[in-house]
C-alpha cells in the first residue's frame, strides 16, 4: 500500500468521523461511529493484504488447541 493510498483513505475516514458532529443522539451516534470505524479497520486490512505471499506457502491444516 502506497502513501498516497493510505492518506486518501484516512483523510476519508475523518471526513466521516466529522460529519457525526451533528448527531445529537449518544446511541446513533455510537453506531455510526462503530460502522464508519470497522469499515476503515477491513479497507486498511484488505488493502495490507492486497499484496500476495512471498513464499507462496499455504497453511493447510488447523492445529487442534488445547486438545
Amino acid at each position: 500500500m502506497n502513501e498516497e493510498t493510505l492518506q486518501s483513505a484516512f483523510l476519508n475516514y475523518i471526513q466521516r468521523l466529522k460529519s457525526l458532529e451533528s448527531i445529537d443522539n449518544f446511541y446513533d451516534y455510537e453506531k455510526k461511529f462503530s460502522e464508519i470505524h470497522t469499515a476503515f479497520g477491513k479497507q486498511m486490512l484488505e488493502k495490507s493484504l492486497e499484496k500476495p505471499s512471498e513464499t507462496g506457502r499455504k497453511k493447510n491444516s488447523v492445529l487442534n488447541m488445547g486438545k
